[in-house]
C-alpha cells in the first residue's frame, strides 16, 4: 500500500537510512529517466531495503528540485518504481518537504495509479 504523507524529516523515525544520488538533468538527451529508475533497483535503495528485511519504506522523491529534474516525470518514475516493488513490503510512504510538492503528487498518482 502506498501512502503519500507531508512530513518532517526530524520527526521519522528509522532503522536505517539508504540513499541514492539521482542524475543531474541535461535536458533528457543523456538517459536521465534510466539513471533515476536505476536509483530505485539494481542493489540500490529498493533492493537494499529487501535484503535489509525493511517491512516500510519512506522515501522522499529523488532528485526534486536542485538537480533540476523535471517534477512531474520524476513523480512518475517514482511511484512507477513504488508500484513495481509495492509487493515487497507492507507498506510504503512517500514524504514531501513542501504542500506543493505533496499536491502534485498525489494528483499524478490519482491520475495514473
Amino acid at each position: 500500500m502506498t501512502k503519500i504523507i507531508h512530513a518532517d524529516i526530524t520527526t521519522l523515525i528509522v532503522d536505517a537510512i539508504i540513499h541514492a544520488f539521482g542524475p543531474v538533468w541535461h535536458g533528457g538527451n543523456y538517459d536521465e529517466a534510466d539513471l533515476l529508475r536505476s536509483c530505485y533497483q539494481y542493489k540500490l535503495i529498493l533492493n537494499v531495503a529487501r535484503e535489509k528485511q525493511c517491512k516500510i519504506i519512506t522515501s522522499p522523491t529523488i532528485i526534486m528540485g536542485i538537480y533540476c529534474y523535471p517534477v512531474e516525470q520524476a513523480v512518475t518514475i517514482t511511484l512507477k518504481k513504488m508500484q513495481q516493488y509495492e509487493l515487497y513490503f507492507d507498506e510504503f510512504i512517500a514524504y514531501f518537504f513542501s504542500k506543493v510538492d505533496r499536491d502534485l503528487y498525489e494528483s499524478i498518482y490519482s491520475l495514473n495509479f
